[in-house]
């Protein structure tokens, strides 16, 4: 297993392009010019990153969403917004229907005045974990990503940079941050590769007795190294990694479910509920029970 790193190749002059899918998120168009579609393979479903900032527009369906450290449930209409080599893939259950756009946050900064520039920067920056967008931020992005569309030329051009100053004004209770680790540092740096490898077997892994030793295999690293190269990329420990690994999916159980608490936590491979319980208040601020009440 392996991340795979996506060329986008934006032509000489372009910052962004937009991208559809009718049914298969793996079976892209790319919008042209003058309004027209051509036919592009796309890497959607499959564990990848890309130097470009993306944004994405799921029209209809709904699945499971890779984005980081985090594995969550989403269903259309939804908005996210990832960060440059954030790794994500997208899993749909069935068929699927959606706009992306994939932008060059540098090129994109070279044609903006100062000030816009570093409204930009600030952006980039709240999107290194990837953002997903509600209410009225959501409702006000789908209205920009069908503009986009309609748009040709210069228009078009000009749609997407109102698209970015939306959601670089929406409000931070309609911003809810998607992966508690970054992802930003040099893919090109040493080791970057096997931390990917290791992640991508924590993600699909993370339910079973996954040990340090499972991952060291998968890295093809001493302890020593990749403990430290662990840390640089992700900001986290292995441990604290997979710990959130495991709460997070065990909140997704807990808003979506009325399985008992035990049954949660034994799914998410805490085998010792008085563990769990210290573990969520750990990394959630309060006990299971708590976080399932206040979503009711």
């Amino acid at each position: 297993m392996a991340v795979n790193i996506e060329q986008i190749g934006l032509r000489e002059g372009e910052f962004f392009r937009v991208l559809r899918w009718k049914r298969n998120v793996d079976k892209a168009e790319l919008l042209r010019t003058d309004g027209s579609f051509a036919p592009l393979s796309g890497k959607g479903s499959i564990w990848h990153l890309h130097d470009e900032i993306e944004l994405t527009l799921v029209l209809d369906g709904h699945g499971t969403r890779f984005v980081g450290n985090q594995i969550s449930r989403f269903a259309a209409p939804s908005v996210v917004m990832l960060g440059p080599n954030l790794p994500h893939s997208w899993q749909f259950n069935g068929h699927s229907s959606g706009l992306c756009i994939q932008l060059s946050a540098p090129r994109m900064s070279a044609a903006l005045p100062p000030g816009e520039r570093r409204q930009l920067g600030r952006l980039s920056e709240r999107s290194a974990k990837g953002i997903a967008l509600s209410g009225d931020s959501l409702r006000r992005a789908t209205t920009r990503f069908h503009e986009i569309v309609a748009c040709t030329g210069v228009s078009r051009m000009g749609a997407v940079l109102q698209l970015i100053g939306d959601i670089s004004s929406s409000r931070k209770s309609a911003i809810t941050e998607l992966s508690t680790a970054r992802f930003d540092a040099c893919r090109l740096a040493p080791g970057y590769e096997s931390i990917q490898r290791a992640i991508l077997l924590i993600l699909t892994r993370f339910r079973e007795p996954l040990t340090l030793e499972d991952v060291l295999a998968e890295a093809r690293m001493s302890k020593a190294t990749f403990s430290r190269r662990f840390v640089t990329y992700t900001g986290k420990t292995y441990t604290g990694f997979l710990n959130e690994v495991r709460i997070g999916y065990a909140c997704q159980k807990l808003a979506e479910t009325t399985k008992p608490i035990s049954e949660i936590a034994f799914a998410s491979n805490f085998n010792n509920l008085a563990h769990f319980n210290r573990m969520f208040r750990r990394y959630r601020g309060i006990s299971p029970s708590e976080y399932r009440s206040q979503l009711v």
